[in-house]
């Protein structure tokens, strides 16, 4: 695989058009991961770039929260999502951020033994490890295995990832 366009290479971001490739492409998504070099560009992979956009997924989720309340479980998935995004494109400090909200949305609904807040405690701890917040990665590590042992038993497969050194996750 080549270099995706629009990704970060060391401290500088390829502009790369998303359509066309042309360099130094002026236009840019508001989620900071896309650029086009014109409107033409730019709406001719709008389809496929949506479904990863986070800007777009925020508008969604923040229109959501003012139909069903901002800590409506609905939206845990959609929150989870754009937390993964921002992990996906080392946005650390956003990835953070959601997390926290999911992890305090899925307390609120199913508590601590629940495979979705273990889950998102796990995640937390990769997103502190990648920081360098390595007491927290540990303390929220250590959380999301204590909650695998109760629900799947001392062999599960996420009990196991829970032991990787380099991960929280499976």
């Amino acid at each position: 695989g080549g270099l995706e366009l629009g990704m970060e290479v060391g401290t500088e971001r390829l502009k790369a058009c998303q359509t066309c490739g042309v360099l130094d492409a002026p236009l840019r998504c508001p989620c900071k991961a896309a650029f086009s070099c014109n409107t033409e560009c730019q709406r001719a992979t709008w389809k496929e770039h949506r479904g990863n956009c986070t800007s777009h997924m925020i508008t969604k989720v923040e229109k959501d929260r003012q139909r069903l309340g901002r800590h409506n479980p609905l939206l845990l998935q959609a929150i989870v999502d754009i937390a993964g995004r921002f992990f996906q494109q080392d946005r650390l400090s956003e990835s953070e951020e959601w997390y926290l909200e999911a992890e305090k949305i899925s307390v609120l609904a199913a508590g601590l033994l629940d495979a979705a807040t273990a889950r998102i405690s796990a995640n937390l701890g990769d997103v502190f490890r990648k920081q360098g917040k390595l007491d927290e990665s540990k303390k929220k590590c250590k959380l999301a295995v204590k909650m695998f042992r109760r629900l799947c038993g001392n062999e599960s497969s996420e009990v196991a990832g829970g032991r990787n050194q380099n991960s929280c996750t499976p």
